[in-house]
């Protein structure tokens, strides 16, 4: 999995944290099971770019 920047280069993240956010994944849809609008929703937006770019952005605000 590659990481772009948005600076012209791409970032390889070590492997546990790809570890972590597959199982984090992984429990938000086992706990969506029973809910099909809010799995769907789930699945339409861990999947989208732009949402996932916004999400990158925010998270540079906080360090």
């Amino acid at each position: 999995m590659k990481v772009h920047t948005g600076k012209g280069f791409e970032l390889e993240p070590p492997s546990t944290y790809i570890h972590m956010m597959e199982e984090a994944e992984a429990t938000i849809s086992e706990l969506l099971t029973g809910y099909p609008k809010a799995s769907k929703m789930w699945n339409l937006l861990k999947d989208d770019p732009e949402v996932n770019a916004d999400w990158d952005m925010s998270n540079r605000g906080l360090r």
